[in-house]
Order: C-alpha cells, then sequence, then structure tokens
C-alpha cells in the first residue's frame, strides 16, 4: 500500500493552486460546509492542525477551543505565510498520516472539497 502521505500533499498542492488562482479577495468568501470560516480561515485550518500538533501543542481540553486558539493565533497571515507553515510540518503531517493518524487526511479531503463549494 502506497503511503498515504503522498495522497495528502497531492490534496494540498490541489488547495493552494485553487486558492492562489482563485485570489485574495475570493478567499474572504464565506465556504458554504463551513459557514463561520471564510475560504482563507479554512486553510488556516487545515494548516493550523498539524502545524501545532508538530509544535507538541495537543488539546488537553474542550477540542473546539483548542481549535479556535490554532486558528486565532493565526488569524490574518497571508496564503503564502500559511503555505510555507505547512510545507515546514511535513515530518509531522507524514509520520501521523502513515502511522495512524489518517483522519488528518479525511480531514483535508473533505475541506479540499468545502473550498471548491467555496470558490
Amino acid at each position: 500500500m502506497p503511503e498515504l502521505f503522498t495522497a495528502y500533499d497531492e490534496t494540498r498542492n490541489r488547495m493552494l493552486e485553487l486558492a492562489r488562482a482563485a485570489g485574495p479577495e475570493a478567499l474572504g468568501t464565506t465556504v458554504p460546509a463551513c459557514p463561520d470560516w471564510s475560504a482563507l480561515q479554512l486553510i488556516t485550518h487545515c494548516v493550523s492542525m498539524p502545524a501545532a500538533l508538530g509544535a507538541g501543542d495537543f488539546p488537553t481540553g474542550d477540542l473546539n477551543e483548542w481549535i479556535d486558539k490554532i486558528l486565532t493565533d493565526r488569524a490574518g497571515a497571508p496564503l503564502d505565510s500559511l503555505a510555507e507553515e505547512w510545507v515546514v510540518a511535513n515530518d509531522t503531517i507524514a509520520g501521523m498520516v502513515n502511522g495512524g493518524g489518517a483522519v488528518l487526511f479525511d480531514d483535508l479531503v473533505v475541506h479540499e472539497h468545502d473550498l471548491r463549494a467555496a470558490l
């Protein structure tokens, strides 16, 4: 069975290509499946989870509070900065996705479709 991280990376690349092609103004579009988030906030969510976990920042209580905090920590970050942070987390992401944390890939695939619906 091929490593799942390859599919994760391909999905991430499609999302970033879509976001870059849409342009900065379009990234403010509300995501229909996540109406509290813009397209950029959705991408921020996809970046923040593996980045936080890779930095040793694990949820210890309410999961939604943790997600809100890691999103707030990156609020206002431009797409290029988020993309860079996402790639820097590759070792963490690959280890998790290939080592039983496939839920990160599942989450990403769902959010790719959410992003496509928004843009």
